[in-house]
């Protein structure tokens, strides 16, 4: 019963399980992905799920909650309702290795979330040229992300060089721990899907550079449900 309500669920990727008390546990990760957000307890038999089941559009169902008489809360899936992904990037805490201070115009990549999508120098965020950058969007909880939509300013370069960077999502900011969600180049603007539904707070993208260059965005739509586990 606890596992069939895990592979009902799209996030769900391991249960605690207690046969004494019946108590059903579902956890959005993996202790082989992350073994520090899960700890042992008593009673409790740990169960890994095979993620195959995964929803790939990252859709949800509604959860309601009712309250009984015991004053107690008890919340089940409505299967009539479907929570549909939204634009969960704006307005959020952004980081990156550098920002780009040239050009007379402000490049601080708070602007690739700021819901502003234009093409142009000081609404454009850039790190500095250097050795694999990377830019750091912090949602702020978890979600469930699939698919992001990348505007970038197009500088016109002749070549691949700067061109390729990867875009991963984990619960930590442990780039180690992240699961690749796809890699893609910065000098097209396009929706991006990921390999796979993945849950996550934190979005990084790094580029593939063994030279100095520029990693930079004018905006960044992360579409995602926020997860109900």
């Amino acid at each position: 019963m606890c596992i069939d309500k895990c592979l009902q669920n799209s996030g769900c990727r391991s249960v605690n399980y207690n046969s004494k008390s019946l108590a059903c546990e579902l956890n959005f990760v993996g202790h082989s992905s992350y073994p520090s957000l899960l700890q042992s307890a008593v009673e409790f038999e740990y169960f890994h799920i095979a993620t195959e089941h995964l929803e790939e559009n990252c859709s949800v169902q509604n959860v309601e909650c009712v309250a009984l008489h015991t004053s107690e809360k008890k919340c089940i899936r409505s299967s009539s309702k479907m929570v549909a992904p939204e634009n969960v990037a704006l307005g959020k805490t952004v980081y990156s290795s550098s920002v780009y201070d040239g050009n007379y115009a402000d490049h601080d990549v708070k602007y690739i979330v700021d819901g502003n999508s234009g093409k142009a120098f000081g609404i454009c965020g850039s790190t500095y040229n250097e050795m694999k950058p990377w830019i750091l969007i912090d949602l702020g909880q978890v979600y469930q992300i699939r698919k992001l939509n990348v505007v970038v300013y197009n500088l016109g370069y002749p070549d691949t060089t700067c061109a390729f960077y990867d875009i991963r999502i984990g619960l930590t900011t442990n780039t180690s721990e992240m699961t690749l969600c796809n890699t893609d180049s910065q000098y097209v603007s396009k929706i991006v899907e990921c390999q796979q539904c993945i849950v996550g707070q934190f979005v990084h993208f790094q580029l593939n550079n063994n030279v100095n260059c520029h990693l930079h965005f004018c905006e960044v739509e992360i579409f995602a449900v926020k997860h109900m586990l």
